[in-house]
């Protein structure tokens, strides 16, 4: 009765992961950061699979700052990339089982969709000398931004957990298998190809994702 009443799923999670790494020689600092939204909502096709709309946010942003003694000359550098991408798609998933009828399951997923990302850069460099290397030698900042879009198609795998008959826990690894086709990019030139790569098991651990589910 169940599976034939609840026919409408939303699902909402994302991951956050973290790497920081430090350096003596020169002494620096590099640290990066990928926050990760993902919405979805679908329609029940049969009693094992779904077909519905996604939208993802995604965030990559590095950080790196270095400094350096050389005879009288201290050097200090500081950069930031962030790339924001927001992602609308569709998605097909197969259960293995119904949903409604085991409290454990597995799935697959394949998810085609447009991708709009958007690039930030800086960079700044001081160079000093002198006593206590008070006087200022040179002085360097740049800033940058580009514009790209893509068709991405990934697959990916997870399991599920039925906490309540509305409410589940998945897990789920993306990339998988994943094609990305660039078709605007705001930095290259007219002549220059697009790019299309071609992944898998593109880091596994980077891309697991943690989310809830709710059957309406």
């Amino acid at each position: 009765m169940y599976a034939q009443e609840r026919k409408f799923i939303f699902e909402l999670g994302g991951a956050f992961n973290k790497t920081t790494l430090e350096s003596s020689s020169p002494l620096g600092k590099n640290e990066i950061k990928n926050p990760r939204l993902n919405l979805q909502t679908g329609y029940r096709l049969f009693s094992r699979s779904y077909l519905g709309i996604s939208y993802q946010f995604l965030t990559d942003i590095e950080k790196k700052a270095a400094t350096s003694t050389y005879h009288q000359y201290h050097t200090s550098s500081a950069s930031e990339s962030t790339e924001r991408t927001n992602a609308y798609g569709i998605f097909y998933r197969f259960y293995i089982w119904p949903p409604s009828t085991s409290r454990w399951n597995a799935f697959a997923e394949v998810s085609p969709s447009i991708q709009f990302h958007r690039s930030k850069t800086s960079f700044s460099s001081e160079t000093r000398y002198g006593e206590n290397f008070s006087e200022i030698a040179a002085v360097e900042r740049l800033e940058g931004r580009s514009d790209r879009k893509a068709i991405d198609t990934d697959l990916k795998i997870g399991g599920s957990y039925n906490v309540t008959s509305y409410l589940a826990v998945q897990l789920s690894l993306r990339s998988i298998a994943n094609i990305h086709a660039d078709f605007s990019d705001s930095q290259k030139l007219f002549e220059e190809k697009n790019n299309t790569s071609y992944r898998l098991f593109d880091s596994p651990l980077k891309h697991t994702h943690l989310s809830v589910l709710f059957t309406l």
